[in-house]
């Protein structure tokens, strides 16, 4: 465990360990909003421009690029490597493309480091000093599932990682290109075309380079500065009343998010015109550190959602006087379903978390998913 039972306190720093050496992470979490956050020390935000949030049970919230769409930072000492550097990143894409698009490009032309899609290959390279250009390619395997992607450049080496296997390396003549033109995600810099339509989630950027066996960790670890494992997939959900048998509170922790046909019975829902709230009961104890929560829209019919809500946690699941308040927040009838991630500032002893509605949006509330996270 990583508790001291003789300890006074606990004090937990969520982000020192896991951006180390980090020089820009963004992870989208952000339920939505323009400003997409730095969680590096440099604090280089992006831009997005008609990107949208969408929520996966693995990766938590991802962004949605749809052709248009794209995301973007000033370019920076933090975002400009001079040496050796990494960067990772998780994509999908479904099918192949009918034309060049952009994940990553830095700077003019390829810049100091670009990842491109032509029709089922990823093309990934960068520019040296004197403006050489460089570059690996092989199958991006754009087949709407998740894919991890890294790439290393050291001593004049660039290699490329697929799902933590390495599929190519090549020689560069030189240290990196230096260009004040911006990083943009899902677009290319020089002339503001070649936009990615898929989904990105991840991106992270490194001042040195990773080994293949860090790589292959980072593969591994799915959702980058995740706070643990999901402890609600072993715990219990009960929900004080339900719309019916088949909304029944068990539902909030079954691991699926996806609404598309309303017979799948995915989520927790209110009966008509009520509020209420469902209780997820964890098998030991924990030092609760963040309550990770997903609306619904009742699937197709768009008709059902929180509205305000108010997250408690329970040393002993009575509710009699010993809850600690954790969070309260608000939410309405969303399109793409996006989390909304509460962080604690210290460990909360944790037994028993209600999610307790009390307002509503249509017919009545309901919630999709909860995932909850902590000190065992």
């Amino acid at each position: 465990g990583n508790t001291d039972p003789e300890a006074d306190s606990i004090e937990v720093d969520y982000e020192d360990a896991c951006i180390d050496g980090v020089t820009a992470l963004y992870t989208f979490d952000e339920f939505s909003g323009s400003t997409i956050a730095d969680r590096s020390y440099s604090g280089v935000n992006l831009t997005g421009i008609g990107v949208e949030r969408l929520a996966t049970t693995e990766l938590g919230n991802v962004v949605v690029f749809d052709g248009t769409a794209y995301a973007r930072a000033l370019s920076q000492t933090a975002n400009s490597p001079t040496g050796s550097f990494s960067y990772d990143l998780w994509f999908a894409r479904d099918g192949a493309t009918s034309g060049w698009q952009t994940l990553v490009n830095k700077g003019y032309y390829w810049g100091s480091y670009s990842v491109f899609m032509y029709s089922t290959n990823l093309y990934v390279g960068m520019m040296d000093s004197t403006g050489q250009v460089y570059y690996v390619t092989f199958n991006g395997l754009f087949d709407g599932d998740w894919h991890h992607l890294a790439v290393t450049y050291d001593q004049g080496t660039l290699s490329a990682y697929l799902d933590g296997v390495l599929q190519a390396s090549t020689p560069v003549g030189s240290t990196p290109w230096q260009d004040t033109y911006e990083l943009s995600l899902g677009r290319y810099v020089t002339d503001n075309s070649l936009y990615f339509s898929g989904q990105l989630d991840q991106f992270r950027l490194w001042d040195s380079a990773l080994s293949s066996a860090t790589v292959l960790r980072l593969y591994n670890q799915g959702e980058a500065c995740s706070l643990g494992s999901n402890l609600a997939e072993t715990g219990v959900a009960n929900a004080g009343s339900s719309y019916s048998q088949a909304y029944r509170g068990s539902k909030v922790i079954d691991g699926k998010v996806d609404e598309s046909d309303w017979n799948t019975f995915s989520y927790w829902l209110t009966p008509d015109y009520n509020s209420g709230f469902v209780d997820v009961e964890v098998p030991d104890t924990i030092g609760l550190t963040q309550v990770r929560l997903l609306n619904t829209h009742n699937g197709p019919y768009y008709d059902r959602a929180f509205a305000k809500y108010t997250l408690w946690a329970s040393s002993t699941g009575q509710f009699s006087g010993e809850e600690e308040l954790l969070a309260t927040g608000a939410g309405d009838i969303e399109s793409l379903l996006s989390w909304t991630t509460h962080t604690l500032t210290d460990p909360v002893e944790a037994k028993v978390i209600r999610f307790q509605i009390n307002d509503y949006s249509g017919y009545g509330g309901g919630l999709n998913e909860l995932q909850i996270r902590g000190l065992e």
